[in-house]
């Protein structure tokens, strides 16, 4: 059974509905999430992505998975699927991260054959489903007005020790 092993939480108050175009409060709630797990980011496996297909959201979390997160993290947005629930988004992801770490899944971001991936996506951003094992991973949810939440998930207790253990040598 998954367990929360870490969450960050920040408020940027940027604009009601624009990120910060720096990404800074969205960077501080998943380092804060990453250092409250005791987990360094190369560790962890699946990132859920806030996903909104706004252009300026999506840029700005795409470019901090490129510079945050190894090349062989598996990041998806899963709102193309579920569509956008409003204040229900974050236990919607949640949930989803949850499933594909039992499942051993990590779902694709489901692509808008219309449009083109955003210039800033990396290797990080997958379009495919994969099958994987997830000891780590985190879910993000990013609201209105500059409010930021990532949530820090472990598969279980060994998964949490191999990757602090990852961390301290």
């Amino acid at each position: 059974m998954p367990l929360l092993v870490g969450y960050g939480e920040s408020s940027d108050a940027h604009h009601m509905s624009s990120p910060h175009p720096g990404g800074r409060g969205a960077r501080a709630a998943i380092e804060t999430a990453l250092a409250r797990a005791e987990v360094a980011a190369d560790a962890v496996d699946y990132v859920n992505l806030h996903g909104t297909a706004t252009s300026m959201n999506d840029a700005i979390e795409a470019t901090l998975m490129r510079a945050m997160f190894p090349s062989t993290i598996h990041a998806s947005s899963t709102k193309a699927l579920t569509g956008h629930t409003l204040g229900a988004a974050g236990i919607v992801e949640s949930v989803v991260t949850l499933i594909a770490m039992e499942d051993g899944i990590a779902p694709g971001t489901a692509p808008d054959e219309d449009v083109e991936p955003a210039p800033e996506c990396g290797p990080q951003i997958r379009f495919d489903d994969d099958a994987r094992p997830i000891g780590i991973a985190l879910s993000n949810a990013f609201a209105f007005g500059g409010s930021n939440c990532v949530l820090a998930f472990a598969r279980d207790a060994e998964a949490l020790r191999a990757a602090r253990a990852a961390r301290s040598s």
